[in-house]
């Protein structure tokens, strides 16, 4: 659930994300963000595959660090194959 009690379902269906990059070298702990879209692609599908990945936003104690927060955001394009735009890289307070 997010701060404002609503339901972050990117992290809903991809709860492994958080746990993949706090085994990531120097990342520490995390919170992942998944913005999602519906797609309009084909509306007979699962509620799952008419759902497109618009964003990633990643909150890491390691991110002050460019090389592990470079490393973040190529595991994080590779993951979903989204262009580093789309991907938001910060610290952790």
């Amino acid at each position: 659930y997010g701060t404002d009690g609503e339901i972050d379902l990117g992290s809903l269906l991809f709860p492994e994300n958080g746990m993949l990059l706090s085994t990531m070298e120097g990342v520490g702990e995390n919170k992942v963000m998944i913005t999602l879209k519906p797609s309009t692609r084909n509306t007979y599908y699962s509620f799952a595959s008419t759902m497109e990945i618009e964003g990633v936003v990643v909150c890491a104690k390691g991110a002050a660090n460019g090389k592990v927060a470079k490393n973040i955001s190529e595991v994080i394009q590779a993951l979903f194959g989204l262009e580093a735009h789309k991907i938001k890289i910060a610290k952790m307070i």
